[in-house]
């Protein structure tokens, strides 16, 4: 069996991402930088954090921070132009790129499954809320959760009802790193000691990668 991917962030990798963010006085994206769950998280800390902010005014700040030319690769192109010149996977299912970063937000949002993408947040006592209607969708990175407090992303535009399979507690930490064949979940429950009902088995299609 492979190595299950890690989504979850050491206890000196969160003191390090505080630290930044002291540093910074905003709050610090815990992903890869230059990847596309970095541009969403960094994009609405710059924007403000607690603060609700509409699509539009989110997309001209995200690529903004996607064409930054200090994040310029090894192949001469920025984020933002991988980001967009990457092949559909399908031509009859694949996504435009709204409808990617739509999904990508979705996944920041996930804290339970084989593919939690949003733990590293809930690590640092934050989350992203997805408010109002499709149409006229607001965006917030909610930070400052209490040490302790379920995180409970907000998605307004969920079409129907949902009951979080695992409970993430805000700060919480991992103090053993996960082996070669154990499930993220496994590790989750160990560290805030709650059980998992959601299937390991379960995949995130994200099209890019954080």
């Amino acid at each position: 069996m492979g190595r299950v991917r890690r989504h979850h962030m050491s206890m000196d990798d969160q003191a390090k991402f505080r630290g930044q963010a002291d540093e910074a006085g905003r709050f610090v994206a815990p992903y890869r930088r230059g990847g596309g769950y970095w541009g969403i998280v960094e994009t609405l800390s710059l924007l403000g954090e607690n603060e609700e902010h509409s699509f539009a005014a989110f997309w001209a700040k995200f690529m903004e921070v996607m064409t930054d030319p200090s994040l310029v690769g090894k192949d001469g192109k920025t984020p933002w132009e991988s980001f967009t010149g990457r092949p559909l996977r399908s031509q009859v299912t694949g996504k435009n790129v709204i409808e990617k970063v739509h999904q990508n937000i979705r996944v920041l949002q996930r804290l339970g499954g084989a593919n939690p993408y949003g733990l590293k947040l809930a690590q640092l006592n934050a989350c992203i809320d997805v408010l109002g209607t499709q149409q006229e969708m607001r965006l917030r990175l909610r930070t400052g959760i209490p040490t302790g407090e379920e995180v409970l992303p907000i998605r307004e535009i969920r079409r129907r009802s949902y009951v979080p399979s695992v409970k993430i507690r805000a700060g919480y930490s991992v103090t053993e790193g996960t082996g070669g064949s154990e499930s993220m979940a496994v590790a989750v429950e160990r560290a805030v000691g709650k059980a998992s009902t959601t299937s390991t088995g379960e995949k995130v299609k994200a099209e890019a990668e954080g």
